[in-house]
Order: structure tokens, then C-alpha cells, then sequence
């Protein structure tokens, strides 16, 4: 039996998280094992477009021009997870 360090146990849990559907028009779903801390939206250029705290488990994103843009989500114990999203 093989046993787990810490790390790798907080790295399976940031990968549980999920944003959908994807593409998506209005509204954003979050699902993750734990809390949204931020999230923080990126223009394909690299540049920070948005920060929502604490967003819960959806998030409008009806303010966003049509494109293409990278998502970084990051839980209450401070695990990231990156993302793309197609915004319609």
C-alpha cells in the first residue's frame, strides 16, 4: 500500500474543480470540493480583466465580451486551478 504525502492529496483536490458549461453565454457554474476563495479572469494577452471574492457556485459573466479567456480559481487553503473558458 502505497502511502500519500500532504501535497499530493491538496493537489487531487484543486483538480476536482470545475467551471461549466464551457462555452458559456451568461452565467458561469462553479463546482469544487471546497470553498472559492477568487477567482480571477484573464484576457488572452495576459492580462487581469476581473477578480470576483468569495463568488459562490455560479458567477454572471454577462459582462464579458465575446472571446476567449483564462480562468484562475483559487480555494480557501490557497490551492489554484487554471481554467479556459470560451465566453459566447
Amino acid at each position: 500500500m502505497r502511502a500519500f504525502a500532504i501535497n499530493e492529496i491538496k493537489d487531487a483536490i484543486a483538480i476536482q474543480t470545475e467551471i461549466y458549461p464551457n462555452p458559456a453565454n451568461d452565467l458561469l457554474q462553479i463546482m469544487s470540493l471546497l470553498e472559492i476563495e477568487n477567482i480571477k479572469i484573464y484576457n488572452p494577452q495576459g492580462n487581469l480583466h476581473f477578480t470576483a471574492i468569495k463568488p459562490g457556485k455560479s458567477m454572471d459573466i454577462s459582462f464579458l465580451s465575446s472571446g476567449f479567456y483564462f480562468i484562475k480559481l483559487q480555494d480557501i487553503n490557497g490551492n489554484i486551478s487554471e481554467h479556459t473558458l470560451i465566453k459566447m
